[in-house]
């Protein structure tokens, strides 16, 4: 087995894996935002993809005391620019991460964010 890196030739074939085994699970992913990607290959088949891609995520303190109207309007305001300034950087997806339901509703219905299905693991580096 060797690890490589990606060659134009390669695309038609992950596409491939992909669309039989991963479509359903997450979207192909994109070249960008990435830091390294390599192909593993064995007796001059594709194995494997893999990629590391930056990971944006937007975090929000609100002050709890404050009005539903006034935590609206900060959320509002922070994720306007979270969004804006993701975007100018070229980042192709924001995450973020949600503990209260109310407030993931609100994100999905007023900001178009999704729910992912995956489980999300972190390692300390």
């Amino acid at each position: 087995m060797i690890a490589r890196n990606l060659k134009d030739s390669d695309l038609e074939i992950l596409d491939k894996i992909y669309r039989e085994y991963y479509q359903d699970d997450f979207y192909l992913p994109s070249l960008k935002n990435t830091i390294t990607h390599a192909v593993i290959e064995y007796n001059n088949t594709i194995l494997g993809f893999g990629e590391v891609k930056i990971f944006a995520e937007a975090i929000m303190i609100l002050d709890k005391s404050k009005s539903n109207r006034i935590k609206h309007e900060t959320m509002r305001a922070l994720m306007y620019k979270a969004i804006q300034d993701s975007k100018s950087v070229g980042v192709e997806q924001l995450h973020v991460s949600v503990k209260d339901k109310n407030f993931a509703d609100s994100l999905i219905k007023h900001y178009d964010f999704e729910v992912c299905n995956n489980i999300i693991l972190a390692r300390k580096l």
